[in-house]
């Protein structure tokens, strides 16, 4: 959890209200600086309450805010991958503009070499990551729940923006087909062989609201090697 998110989860009471804390600050921020917006870091924000839910895209001098259908979305979800898809950013005068959207600042990029050491496409890292999890969701809206989550977290394959799945992918470096597992956009992430569990081991954390308070479920390292129960928490019990 990033230091904005920590600060504004225990003032706001609602969605729209941790949107205000995140753009704007408190007001006791903007009288003690001057400024008319928070100053921020490069960050991705999924907040939801019982009614709202939405993703904040947020770079240092600006931020978008994105709600279910804005990428095409069939219901009331929203997906997030590292990379930022706002059409436009309101900047430190708190203005709103189309010059300077948000995909300039989270654009898709090439992933780091030490990262990922076969790609499908380098351009395209979070791309494939952020397509497959929208096509899962339009698949599977109103039938998800913790135990489906938990299933699909351990899957080897991605999707396109059409919606088209690959399993295996070729390598260009040793021109043959593997596993797509091995590219770095599946959800579950793994190497190539030998695989030294250095790179691309990935722990999943789920948070479930309810009425009584957050549900968490997390494994530590990759889903598909964990064994048992998922570890479960519930820290704001109320």
């Amino acid at each position: 959890m990033s230091l904005g998110a920590a600060w504004a989860l225990p003032l706001a009471n609602t969605t729209e209200e941790a949107i205000d804390l995140l753009a704007h600050g408190s007001p006791e921020y903007r009288g003690k600086t001057g400024r008319k917006t928070l100053l921020r870091g490069c960050c991705l924000y999924m907040i939801s309450d019982p009614e709202l839910t939405c993703i904040f895209e947020s770079a240092t001098h600006h931020y978008g805010v994105r709600y279910p259908g804005d990428m095409g979305e069939a219901g009331n979800y929203v997906c997030a991958s590292n990379n930022d898809w706002c059409a436009y950013s309101y900047d430190d005068e708190d203005k709103f503009n189309t010059t300077e959207p948000m995909t300039k600042f989270g654009h898709v990029s090439a992933a780091p070499a030490s990262l990922v050491r076969v790609t499908v496409d380098g351009k395209k890292s979070n791309w494939y990551r952020f397509w497959t999890l929208m096509e899962w969701c339009q698949h599977n809206y109103l039938n998800i729940d913790i135990a489906s989550i938990q299933a699909f977290s351990t899957s080897h394959f991605y999707c396109d923006k059409n919606g088209a799945r690959s399993d295996y992918f070729h390598d260009p470096t040793t021109k043959e087909w593997v596993e797509a597992k091995s590219s770095g956009f599946s959800v579950c992430q793994h190497q190539p062989l030998p695989d030294d569990h250095a790179r691309g081991t990935k722990d999943v954390t789920i948070y479930e609201l309810s009425k009584d308070g957050v549900n968490i479920y997390q494994t530590w390292g990759r889903p598909c090697e964990w064994d048992g129960p998922w570890d479960e928490y519930t820290p704001f019990k109320t």
